[in-house]
């Protein structure tokens, strides 16, 4: 092997830098990275081309949950709260721990696919299925214990039991999840977006009636929505596989399974473990919020309003997340061609995309304030105080944007440990601390604890913003080829690229392939999150109690499970994305293995919590009721956690390869038949919330097996598809290495919601705040796919540049993305306000939590702006490696001013659920300017030689 090794390396130091075939063309027309019109628009092409799609993709996966949210919102307040706080908890406790870990294989799949180390791909996917796998078997008994932890830590006891069926239905999501993200991840480092986009479609379109039989007429009532997740997110892991197995665009990258993926268990968990704490930091601050917002007064409202806000941010943010999937793909490749200044291009692309969409989304959502709270509840008091929280949800999307850009690029860079450490310190050094004081002592209840996450989001961006401005490009191939891609010595300057010759031109080029990369990673994302939100919805209409509970279970799952896997799945963005740049293909499909492996071994210990989750909730000072129903829904997600171990590491195994319409595929199919599956054990089977989380589970098994097919058979995986072998157990170390930052930096932000769920019920009226916030969190999740496939996208490109040595073009993809993500956040955030009257019906059909939803739309509007560029810049970090530094961001930005002004506004100053949100929503701000700094100040120089001496 050692010679095999040398014998490469010799002959790639012959290799001139006009020869690279993927990196020619572009290569050669960024120059040096200046950013002439003509730059600035090829790359906004190839970022729009990866941005696009994966944009519909996060928003089809996240659509998944909304959809189930809206239905079961109709059910009564009890319904939606409960299934709001059970797909929170799901999140929190699961989804974003698979969606973490699968991120690693951004940056190690994008760096990988741009170096032209092809089979390293399929290696590195299969390592990350197996690790989140194995993270999925802990949180799986976690889930299945979440109504006794969340009594145990004060929730509502009725509102806890709720929650605790949920969450047991729920279980066969997560592992559809572990399956499913590495698979994505895998798709987008080869920019391969279709798939994904179609994946995503199908299930969308599918999980709508069968949420609506297993919600309304099965009478499983609120756990017919968690079933129907259940079945679409398998029905997309199924679709996905199958295309990965079958495809002849993944032949390059697609191995068989061997026991090589156990070698890369080490080098996946490296970028999963930081990628890991980078996504959870910043899910579980959401998430906390909400599950918090059950120890407020009258936690079925407040509960309610801030899962509907969440929801809300969380719709947005696909938008966002699919410019940081694109600023990922491209920095990563970029950089695994060393071409830094086509990565740093990419950065300064994608930013101002970022930062005209954020204004537009957060714009239009702020207009349609008065009425989008109907869309989770029919209660009015819940529209009405969605409505109050509307200006702070306007201010998240903003902060989410930015963020979700910068922490692309920070995947595809590999800078997951930075994302963790900015993560903690911006959600829980600052944000989620403000959004307790504002919360609880200031009796801004619900509203305060969503300031305090919107501070930390602030925070988060800022420190972001910081890292990725004051990167050394030039360096940044360099640390690519640290990752094991085989590059040639030739390209670590590469003057060519970015030439002279048409800069502008090389910008559009850019900003298509972000966009064929970021739309169906949206559309992906939207369609895996609207499992839970459709769910969420359906159970909403079986009552007060329902919603408050099921959310405060979704918030729990999110914080302890969901957000740890996706965190720790999220090292793949680095370590596949910059593995399939430098054209080591085999390392994908072994990094692969290794993180499903990883993420199956966190899931078993932290599946133990779950059938505690009543107690728990309890002795935190949640309401007995709620607490009993929450934790009861939380078990029935167990199911969906290690569905999740398995998808994420699938999804960043497809990602890295931008290999999108698989995922699109799946989730597409998943989300079609979660919405009939949903409706029917919610309604018809008399499982009431419990069905809403069965569905999910189902769902999310659904999607695996779709994306574990097409892996094995499609022939575009064939040159990453590689055989499930020892190997991948040598790669555990190097996982957890980026898993871990990942997964602090995804969860400090991811938590710093779920924080403000979990504040509103201990607020006056805490079913009507908590139903208020869970459909303005619902909304944001929902929006938050956009920006997510963005982030995928740049993820992916930055990963891939990177691990090809392309500096340039990494830098390239970053500017592109960003200038995608400002215009489509613009969008988003006006066309949400415009409808703020009306989407609280979608949630519930309490007038009360309608009103104030309708009241919270401007706040939603401006989260929809913040976290959309937020993830972009999220999603550049992941592709650079940069996971530790989005963990000091989120941290600082989100847990030390964020959270503290929250709470601060909420219950000081009794703002209720709105000071909560205005609390998140000034961290996810602080977020997304030091994310931003961060990214345009990177050397992109700098980060090529290091992915180069990685690999």
């Amino acid at each position: 092997m050692g010679s095999d090794n040398n014998t490469g390396m010799e002959r790639r130091l012959l290799v001139s830098p006009k020869s690279r075939s993927d990196g020619g063309d572009e290569s050669s027309a960024a120059g040096d990275g200046a950013l002439t019109w003509s730059v600035f628009i090829q790359e906004l092409k190839r970022l729009g081309y990866i941005a696009g799609p994966m944009v519909a993709v996060n928003l089809s996966q996240y659509l998944l949950q909304v959809i189930s949210l809206m239905m079961v919102g109709h059910l009564g307040e009890l319904e939606l709260s409960s299934t709001a706080i059970a797909v929170s908890l799901s999140s929190v406790t699961g989804f974003s721990v698979l969606i973490g870990m699968s991120s690693a294989l951004e940056t190690l799949c994008g760096q990988a696919y741009g170096a032209g180390q092809y089979r390293k791909l399929g290696t590195q996917t299969y390592t990350a299925v197996f690790c989140l796998l194995l993270a999925c078997i802990p949180l799986t008994l976690l889930w299945l214990n979440m109504e006794s932890i969340l009594i145990f830590v004060g929730q509502d006891p009725t509102i806890s039991h709720e929650v605790g069926k949920l969450q047991i239905w729920l279980v066969p999501s997560l592992f559809a999840y572990a399956l499913a993200q590495p698979i994505l991840r895998y798709l987008q480092a080869q920019s391969l977006v279709a798939p994904m986009l179609t994946t995503a479609g199908v299930t969308v379109c599918f999980h709508v009636p069968l949420c609506w039989g297993l919600v309304f007429k099965s009478g499983l009532r609120n756990v017919g929505a968690a079933l129907a997740m259940c079945l679409s997110n398998w029905l997309s892991f199924v679709i996905l596989a199958l295309y990965v197995k079958c495809s002849p665009s993944c032949a390059k990258t697609r191995v068989p399974v061997s026991m090589e993926l156990f070698r890369d268990i080490g080098v996946f968990f490296r970028y999963a473990v930081p990628s890991t704490v980078m996504i959870c930091l910043e899910w579980w601050s959401f998430e906390l919020v909400v599950l918090l917002s059950g120890l407020l007064p009258n936690p079925e409202l407040e509960t309610s309003v801030l899962s509907v806000c969440l929801n809300t941010i969380a719709t947005l943010y696909s938008i966002p997340f699919g410019l940081g999937a694109a600023a990922s793909t491209r920095v990563s490749n970029e950089l695994g061609r060393g071409n830094p200044e086509a990565a740093r291009v990419s950065v300064r692309t994608v930013m101002s995309v970022a930062a005209a969409e954020a204004l537009l989304v957060s714009s239009s959502l702020f207009m349609s304030r008065r009425v989008f709270g109907y869309s989770f509840s029919d209660e009015k008091e819940v529209v009405d105080y969605v409505t109050k929280m509307a200006p702070l949800l306007c201010l998240s999307v903003i902060m989410d944007s930015l963020q979700g850009v910068l922490s692309g690029v920070a995947r595809g860079c590999g800078w997951q440990h930075i994302g963790a450490y900015i993560n903690l310190g911006a959600f829980y050094l600052c944000g989620f601390p403000v959004g307790i004081v504002l919360g609880f002592w200031t009796n801004l209840r619900g509203m305060g604890l969503w300031i305090g996450v919107l501070v930390g989001a602030v925070a988060q961006t800022v420190l972001l913003f910081v890292v990725t401005m004051c990167t050394n490009w030039e360096k940044q191939p360099a640390e690519a080829e640290n990752n094991g891609m085989e590059q040639s010595l030739l390209l670590l300057p590469q003057k060519s690229v970015g030439g002279d010759e048409d800069g502008g031109g090389v910008y559009i080029q850019e900003a298509k392939r972000l966009c064929t990369i970021a739309l169906p990673m949206a559309a992906i994302n939207l369609s895996m999150g609207a499992l839970n939100i459709i769910s969420l919805m359906m159970v909403g209409h079986l009552g007060e109690l329902s919603l408050s509970s099921s959310a405060i279970a979704i918030s729990l799952s999110n914080v302890t499970c969901f957000s740890l896997l996706v965190g720790m799945s999220s090292g793949l963005e680095t370590l596949n994305g910059q593995a399939y740049g430098a054209q080591q293909y085999r390392k994908l499909a072994v990094q692969t293995y290794t993180a499903i492996f990883s993420l199956i071994s966190v899931c078993i210990f932290l599946s133990l919590a779950w059938f505690n989750m009543e107690s728990l909730l309890v002795l935190i000072g949640q309401d007995p009721v709620i607490a009993h129903e929450a934790g009861a829904f939380t078990r029935w997600l167990v199911p969906a956690f290690f569905a999740a171990a398995v998808y994420q590491p699938l999804v960043k195994y497809y990602l890295a390869q931008s290999l999108i319409t698989p995922m699109l595929l799946c989730s597409c199919v998943t989300i079609f038949l979660h919405v009939p599956l949903c409706w029917v054990l919610i309604f018809k089977t008399g499982l009431n919330n419990f069905g809403g989380a069965l569905s999910v589970g189902i769902s999310y098994w659904l999607n695996v097996v779709f994306l574990v097919l097409y892996m094995a058979f499609s022939p575009t995986c064939a040159k990453t598809r590689a055989p499930v072998s020892m190997e991948l157990f040598r790669g555990v170390g190097e996982f957890f290495r980026f898993a871990i930052p990942s997964a602090i930096m995804i969860c400090l932000q991811w938590w710093s919601y779920e924080f403000v769920i979990m504040l509103s019920g201990l607020l006056p009226n805490p079913q009507l705040e908590t139903s208020v916030l869970s459909i303005c969190l619902t909304t944001i999740g929902t929006l938050f796919a956009i920006p997510y496939g963005l982030g995928a996208a740049v993820s992916t490109r930055v990963a891939n540049e990177l691990g090809a040595g392309n500096p340039q073009a990494a830098r390239r993809s970053v500017y592109t993305i960003m200038i995608l993500g400002v215009a489509e956040l613009a969008v988003v955030g006006g066309i949400l306000f415009a409808g703020r009257q009306m989407f609280g019906y979608l949630f519930s059909g309490e007038t009360e939590v309608v009103e104030d939803v309708s009241k919270m739309a401007p706040l939603v509007c401006l989260s929809i702006v913040v976290d959309g560029l937020q993830e972009i810049l999220s999603g550049v970090a992941r592709g650079c490696g940069w996971q530790h530094i989005g963990a000091y961001v989120n941290l600082a930005a989100l847990y030390l001013c964020g959270i503290p002004v929250a709470g601060l506004l909420g219950f000081v100053f009794q703002l209720r659920g709105k000071g909560l949100w205005i609390g998140i929503l000034i961290g996810a701000t602080l977020q997304t300017l030091l994310l931003a700094v961060v990214t345009f100040c990177t050397n992109w120089e700098k980060q090529v030689c290091l992915v180069q001496c990685r690999y």
